[in-house]
């Protein structure tokens, strides 16, 4: 029994040192005494700071109160109603109309809606086919498939295709924010191209780029809707099918052997400067007091073009642009009535010119080794004068009376038609640059009318002589 003790006495215990041998174990050297180390006394705020840095990544990375990216947005017409009829044509051509496209309404009374988004960027001075220039564009789109390309990256963390044509670049990616993307540059590198399409977006239906984002020299040319009208123009005139979603409407006359086009198609008011942008250089004009372009389109070809009543109007044919103005000038919307006969005169005269009876008015081959024909075929109430090369086969059909003069070039020279009085022996003189004479006679074609069609080489001369 343990002897007992008060509550607060006081108990004494002694430490003593380790004993092994104290429990039958063999007795060990203790350990040679270990220094304490002495840390650096900059560790601590190191270590401190570290933490710290650690943190303030970790918040620049989530920002969840951080301010969101600043943009710079672009004007977009996504409503337009056009005031102007589609239906344009000239007061006095040089020519009948011989074909009408009118897939529009007279008047859009309707508003129309553009759903596509994005704008054109280019250097000053630069046009389609010269200089650096980008475009993107927002269509909306719900599917996931990506086209096919030449190689397949991520743009905005969606796959996208880049393909390269010569120094064309187009990028599709998408979709991405219920849009499909596309963009597209020239003489920029792909590199590039993928860059400017990262900073790309489309704010409160505004197409945006990034604030931050090195323009490089680019500038605004405008929307990218009037862009694609413009392309659409051209690949009509080119007798391309336009892949556009308002198909404009078409007058074509007869020039000549040239052809005198009339096209008129609904189109946003930053329109007027993708003419020169698509079509090349050219001078500005009036055209009904507005302001129209007039440029050359190589050749004897030109064109003139305006906005008139939310519509892009051009005017595409053969001569100098004082004469394309005036042609220009004359352009009106057709009455009911002035519309019904153009069409009823194209459809009268369309006709199979090849089971037609053919008189032969001229035929040959240019030095150059071209073959060419030419012939007349009479129709109910017209005339067709046509001519066939190694370039493919043109007509021209007027109404009795008239008296075409037409000259179609060819490599070396151009081929001259004449039509003449069959009542008055007449006969085409050609000069040659050396001196050479060839004489031709005219061909009767009926009791008033004879005709010849000759090669004439470049700095020769052609005179009509009457017996």
């Amino acid at each position: 029994m343990s002897p007992s003790r008060a509550a607060d006495d006081i108990v004494e215990i002694e430490i003593i040192d380790h004993d092994p041998a104290a429990f039958g174990l063999p007795r060990v050297a203790p350990p040679a005494h270990r220094p304490t180390e002495q840390r650096p006394s900059w560790r601590a705020p190191v270590a401190a700071s570290v933490a710290i840095a650690v943190a303030v990544v970790a918040v620049a990375l989530w920002q969840p109160w951080g301010a969101e990216p600043r943009w710079r947005t672009f004007p977009v017409a996504v409503r337009f109603t056009p005031t102007l009829s589609a239906r344009q044509v000239l007061a006095a051509p040089p020519g009948d109309a011989f074909e009408v496209e009118a897939p529009e309404a007279p008047l859009a009374t309707a508003v129309t809606r553009s759903t596509l988004v994005g704008h054109v960027f280019a250097e000053p001075g630069a046009n389609e086919d010269r200089g650096r220039w980008a475009a993107f564009a927002a269509l909306p789109s719900w599917n996931p498939s990506a086209p096919a390309g030449t190689s397949t990256t991520r743009v905005r963390g969606i796959d996208a295709v880049v393909s390269r044509v010569g120094v064309r670049t187009s990028v599709v990616w998408g979709p991405l924010d219920r849009y499909g993307w596309t963009a597209e540059a020239s003489r920029l590198t792909d590199e590039e191209v993928l860059q400017f399409a990262e900073h790309t977006a489309v704010i409160d239906a505004r197409p945006a780029l990034r604030e931050s984002y090195d323009m490089r020299g680019l500038q605004p040319v405008g929307g990218i809707a009037g862009f694609r009208t413009v392309k659409a123009v051209e690949r009509v005139l080119d007798d391309r099918p336009a892949a556009h979603a308002q198909a404009p409407t078409v007058v074509r006359y007869r020039d000549g052997f040239d052809v005198l086009t009339v096209l008129s198609i609904a189109a946003p008011p930053d329109t007027l400067p993708f003419v020169p942008f698509v079509f090349g250089r050219g001078d500005e004009t009036a055209v009904h007091g507005l302001p129209a372009v007039s440029i050359r389109t190589g050749g004897s070809g030109g064109l003139v073009a305006w906005m008139e009543g939310g519509r892009l109007v051009v005017l595409s044919g053969s001569g100098d642009a004082a004469r394309l103005t005036a042609l220009a000038e004359s352009a009106h919307t057709a009455t009911d009535a002035e519309w019904d006969d153009l069409v009823s005169m194209r459809d009268q005269r369309y006709i199979d010119l090849a089971s037609a009876p053919q008189i032969e008015i001229g035929a040959g081959t240019t030095p150059n080794g071209n073959e060419w024909r030419a012939w007349s075929s009479t129709l109910e109430d017209a005339s067709a004068f046509c001519l066939t090369t190694g370039l493919g086969e043109q007509c021209t059909i007027v109404t009795d009376g008239d008296r075409p003069i037409d000259d179609f070039f060819v490599q070396g020279g151009r081929i001259s038609l004449r039509v003449g009085d069959a009542r008055t022996p007449t006969r085409a003189v050609v000069t040659w640059p050396d001196g050479a004479v060839i004489v031709t006679e005219f061909v009767p074609l009926d009791d008033e009318r004879s005709a010849v069609a000759v090669f004439v080489p470049a700095r020769g001369s052609l005179d009509l002589r009457t017996a």
